[in-house]
């Protein structure tokens, strides 16, 4: 296994030590050349830990309390995440990567338990999604990042409103067509007892 601080760990296995060495020695001088992916030197010196930590100085520290805190939450998955990663090594596939183990992780919010109860919403994967893309785009402003921005290869999550779906419990459905049926207004009663038919 090749550590180089900055990248993420490669390893390969091989049935030969002399293999193994060859490899290691190539692979390694690839990657402190940068020959993966043109990269600007500022992008290879400096780690989504460098950025976070800058941008939780210079910016987030002058928003209000109740952003800090959303924010914070989002830094330390990416931090845990990604936060070894050179600038140089983010791509649209490894982000992507990671939004789909965040979206695997459920929410556990209001819940003593470690097993989450119900998969994160499209409105906290985009939130998580938005803050990455803002910390990086801080990187390219302080000459970081060089002109191209990995979040532009990753999908954007669309439509993520406010809204909430809430079923009627079996309890109050017959609740509820009941007061239909007594309601004085005629049309009401006809519409819901069709759409009561598939309930």
């Amino acid at each position: 296994m090749i550590r180089i601080e900055g990248h993420p760990p490669v390893q390969k296995t091989f049935s030969r030590l002399a293999d193994a060495k060859a490899w290691a020695q190539e692979k390694e001088l690839r990657l402190r050349h940068g020959e993966y992916r043109p990269t600007a030197s500022e992008a290879k010196r400096r780690t989504l830990t460098d950025a976070i930590e800058k941008y939780r100085v210079e910016v987030l520290s002058q928003k209000a309390p109740s952003s800090q805190r959303i924010e914070s939450t989002c830094h330390r998955f990416w931090l845990a995440e990604l936060g070894s990663y050179a600038l140089s090594m983010l791509s649209p596939e490894i982000i992507s990567k990671k939004m789909a183990v965040l979206t695997g992780t459920g929410d556990r919010r209001r819940t003593k338990s470690e097993v989450a109860t119900k998969p994160k919403s499209r409105k906290t994967i985009k939130l998580y999604r938005d803050n990455l893309e803002l910390i990086l785009k801080h990187a390219q402003g302080w000459g970081w990042l060089g002109n191209s921005n990995p979040m532009d290869g990753v999908t954007r999550i669309t439509k993520a409103n406010k809204e909430r779906v809430r079923f009627l419990s079996n309890n109050e459905r017959p609740v509820l067509l009941q007061a239909c049926k007594e309601s004085p207004n005629p049309p009401t009663q006809p519409s819901w007892r069709s759409q009561s038919r598939g309930l």
